[in-house]
């Protein structure tokens, strides 16, 4: 469950709800516009609850329209109102995770694991176009969510949210 707080942050939660498999996140998604236009994303987090001694993992995929559709992988509506993800077969998605206490600024220099090509690429070289179909005219989304790998429940609260267009 991701809900919007009266004070503008997302509380964000992921429970194990004893699914196979137990990997699970919870999030929301942010639209960037054009890939190009990006000079750094800040995300702000705290860990309310999980049960782990280190913090809540946060988990951040960077969306990437590479077929020009205007939408970003394939997507099912559930029965309870939430979205489960089928696929991005035709665009990208940049992986990246983080530890849900404190700052993370994603810039040129950041290394994002690219699912479909199977390999790495900075956020420079994204924009610069150096991966197949994807330049800095994309159309881009950030999805910012909680990570729950089967055990208890994990809690997070994104408080802030900065993006900076060059």
């Amino acid at each position: 469950m991701a809900e919007p707080q009266s004070d503008g942050s997302v509380r964000c939660l992921a429970q194990n709800l004893g699914t196979e498999p137990p990997n699970r996140n919870t999030g929301f998604d942010v639209h960037l516009g054009r890939l190009g236009t990006i000079e750094t994303v800040t995300v702000t987090s705290r860990t309310l609850q999980t049960p782990r001694w280190r913090p809540a993992e946060l988990f951040f995929g960077l969306y990437l329209d590479k077929d020009e559709s205007g939408e970003f992988g394939s997507w099912e509506r559930n029965d309870d109102g939430t979205e489960s993800a089928l696929g991005a077969d035709t665009d990208e998605e940049g992986l990246l995770s983080s530890a849900a206490s404190g700052e993370v600024t994603i810039d040129g220099d950041t290394v994002f694991g690219l699912f479909n090509a199977e390999s790495e690429a900075t956020l420079a070289e994204l924009q610069e176009g150096t991966v197949e179909n994807i330049s800095g005219e994309t159309l881009t989304a950030l999805y910012i969510g909680v990570v729950n790998r089967g055990e208890g429940t994990d809690e997070v609260v994104v408080q802030d949210l900065r993006v900076s267009r060059s």
